[in-house]
């Protein structure tokens, strides 16, 4: 069994989206057919993915090491007991009990051994200690600006931003060394961020980064036809953001949905904003697509995107 707690970083998104990025290599109905059997619970129930999460909220994933190794492209905690799931245990799921205060998982069915549990990883202990020693070792980084959604860093010169090589401390080492450092607990949170995009996802989020910045006034002129009675200068800026990226990809992503780009602009928004501008953002872009492809006119011509990475 794997089990993972929710922080204030995973909550408020539904359970389903949640493992996709928990298990990025695992497809939707592997996801849901694994939902049905309780071979994934949410809090020693079964769940049926459209579950709003909550900070503290439990996960557990009843996979073998080699099933979760393959849908999450990490490795599973050593010391897991491969044949510890809902039918072979005779548990159908597993409590926030069933995780003791010691790191083990007391298992009496067939005899098996107690495993441990999700905060006896090495991988993640080591991690742990390389963010910790850039936090000590790296000197005159000042926080210019922080709140639960934003960390400003002003960074001296001398000082990588990234690693350029193994073995190197950077500013991004140190920023995590520091969060770690205001709240320990963060560190439970690390494997869910050891998954990098793969080659598709990287270039999905380069086109659409590149073509918003190239195709910026054209989309907020968009935003202002259709923001009847709003001046766009009283647009917060968290929701144009997210509608010219919703409307990019309706423009020139083709195998992104206009239902899709819309749906998921919508759920962005919620987390940021308040109701009243959630509705708004949805009104216009509804009212974009529908104007705009009534007829499904052929897409506006792409600009070339700038060479260098933004």
């Amino acid at each position: 069994m794997q089990s993972v707690r929710i922080g204030t970083n995973q909550a408020g998104q539904r359970l389903d989206k949640f493992l996709h990025k928990y298990l990025p290599l695992a497809g939707n109905g592997f996801l849901y057919k694994m939902l049905r059997k309780k071979n994934i619970t949410l809090n020693g129930r079964k769940a049926e993915g459209n579950e709003i999460l909550q900070p503290g909220d439990q996960v557990c994933t009843f996979f073998s090491e080699e099933t979760f190794a393959k849908f999450s492209g990490r490795e599973a905690p050593k010391g897991y007991a491969e044949d510890v799931s809902p039918q072979k245990s005779g548990k159908t799921s597993a409590s926030a009990g069933d995780v003791r205060n010691s790191g083990e998982r007391d298992i009496h069915a067939r005899g098996q051994k107690p495993v441990k549990a999700l905060n006896e990883n090495p991988a993640k202990e080591n991690l742990v200690k390389e963010y910790e020693a850039a936090y000590k070792k790296l000197r005159g980084i000042t926080v210019l600006y922080e709140d639960s959604d934003f960390l400003i860093l002003d960074k001296p010169s001398g000082i990588l931003t990234q690693k350029a090589a193994a073995g190197d401390l950077s500013l991004n080492e140190w920023m995590i060394g520091y969060l770690l450092h205001q709240n320990p607990a963060l560190a439970e949170e690390l494997p869910l961020y050891e998954q990098f995009p793969n080659e598709k996802q990287e270039r999905y989020i380069r086109d659409l980064v590149q073509g918003v910045f190239a195709h910026g006034a054209e989309l907020d002129d968009y935003i202002s036809r259709y923001s009847v009675g709003w001046a766009f200068a009283r647009i917060p800026r968290m929701a144009a953001a997210v509608m010219r990226t919703a409307m990019y990809e309706v423009l020139y992503m083709p195998d992104i949905p206009n239902a899709a780009a819309i749906n998921e602009a919508v759920e962005i928004a919620k987390k940021y904003e308040p109701v009243e501008v959630v509705s708004f953002l949805n009104g216009i872009l509804g009212t974009f697509v529908r104007t705009e492809f009534e007829d499904t006119p052929p897409r506006p011509e792409k600009k070339p995107l700038p060479e260098e990475d933004v």
